[in-house]
C-alpha cells in the first residue's frame, strides 16, 4: 500500500481528476484496472512538489488466498477513515453521490487530500525501506504503474 498526501493547493484539481479516472475506468477487465493503476500514480507523480506525507506498507510475498486477506485488511483500513463516499467503481459499475456541505474551520486552511493505492501482484514490488524518502515512493509509485496485466492482481483507489 502507497500513501500520499498532497497540499490544499493540489487537492482540488487531483480530486477532480481521481474522480474522472474512477467514472472511466473499466475495474471489470484486467487491461482496465492496470489503466487505473498507471493513470492514478501518474497523477500523483506528476503533483510530486505538493506532496506533504508519504508512506507505505510493505507485505512480503504469500499464498492467494492470505494475500486476498492482507489487501482487504488494507482497502477496509483505507475506506475507513472517511465519512462518505463519492464515486465508486467497483466491478465496472459506477456509483456517485454529490458531497455534502462542507466548511472548514479557519485554522484548517486548504486542507489535504491523502490518496491510498493498495494493489496485489503476482510478483514483488519495489520495497520503500525509509518512509520519508521522497525518492523511494516516487520509484515505488512507478514500479506499480508499470504492472502489466498478468502480474496485476486487485487494486483500489481511496482518497479523502
Amino acid at each position: 500500500m502507497l500513501r500520499v498526501a498532497l497540499d490544499g493547493r493540489a487537492r482540488p484539481f487531483v480530486q477532480k481528476e481521481l474522480a474522472r479516472i474512477a467514472r472511466i475506468a473499466h475495474t471489470k477487465t484486467d487491461e482496465g484496472r492496470v489503466a487505473l493503476l498507471r493513470e492514478a500514480t501518474l497523477l500523483v507523480r506528476r503533483r510530486r512538489d505538493a506532496w506533504v506525507y508519504g508512506g507505505a506498507d510493505n507485505e512480503p510475498v504469500r499464498a492467494l488466498g492470505g494475500a486476498k486477506s492482507v489487501f482487504d485488511h488494507h482497502v477496509d483500513d483505507a475506506r475507513a477513515r472517511f465519512r462518505e463516499e463519492t464515486v465508486r467503481n467497483e466491478q465496472g459499475v459506477t456509483t456517485g453521490t454529490p458531497a455534502s456541505a462542507y466548511s472548514p474551520r479557519a485554522d484548517e486552511g486548504a486542507g489535504l487530500i491523502l490518496v491510498s493505492i493498495i494493489i496485489a501482484a503476482r510478483k514483488e514490488l519495489f520495497t520503500v525501506e525509509h518512509v520519508g524518502n521522497a525518492d523511494e515512493l516516487r520509484r515505488a509509485l512507478e514500479a506499480a504503474g508499470s504492472l502489466e496485466t498478468w502480474d496485476l492482481v486487485a487494486v483500489e483507489i481511496v482518497w479523502q
